[in-house]
């Protein structure tokens, strides 16, 4: 039996595409045959288990599983017969970061390319890398990308903090000015390739 992965995805603020990449990266290891869920702890937005829900009215596969909590350690120790484990961290909470940190195999930070969100997100990271851990990363992932000239400027900034960016991006398309999550979490969008690029880290795998 493959040993299960807990993925931690984590952030300073909200709005940076956290939720839609814990989805993406449950949906997409669900669809390798492996049985994936959510653990949201943003318990007032519920972002992604509102989106489980849309998926289960819509009759959509391949099925992803989803729950709110605010214990991880509870929660981990119930849900033990899951392949992946996604952790979708409640943004601006540094307690609460700091409880997922040590139960994680893989820590992702998304990021958008702003230096709004680069800074803190930055900040964060460092903060991590002090913690004592285990997990690979800190990770950084290129979420809400408009443009490739963003995304290598971004890539820049976060090497010269040294850290590492995950290969490919998050593409965001307005949608009459608005952002839409679709429910089927469509496979345009190019986070995360599984090849790495020469002195980065490879995406996080969901072949466990």
């Amino acid at each position: 039996m493959a040993r299960r992965r807990v993925i931690g995805v984590v952030s300073q603020k909200g709005g940076v595409g956290k939720s839609t990449l814990c989805q993406l990266i449950a949906r997409e290891a669900a669809a390798q045959g492996k049985q994936a869920k959510i653990l949201d702890f943003d318990v007032k937005q519920m972002t992604s288990v509102d989106w489980v829900r849309e998926r289960l009215e819509r009759d959509l596969e391949p099925p992803v599983e989803a729950e709110p909590t605010k214990n991880v350690g509870k929660s981990l120790k119930q849900n033990r017969g899951y392949d992946i484990i996604v952790l979708d961290g409640a943004p601006g909470s540094p307690k609460r970061t700091a409880e997922l940190v040590p139960e994680c195999d893989i820590i992702i930070l998304p990021t958008g390319a702003s230096k709004a969100d680069l800074v803190p997100t930055i900040a964060l990271a460092r903060r991590i890398a002090q913690m004592s851990h285990e997990a690979e990363g800190p990770l950084f992932a290129l979420c809400r990308i408009l443009t490739a000239a963003e995304a290598a400027e971004a890539r820049a900034t976060i090497g010269a903090a040294g850290f590492m960016t995950l290969d490919g991006e998050l593409i965001e398309r307005p949608a009459t000015g608005r952002r839409r999550i679709s429910a089927a979490a469509p496979a345009r969008p190019r986070f995360p390739r599984s090849t790495p690029r020469p002195g980065r880290s490879p995406a996080p795998s969901s072949t466990g």
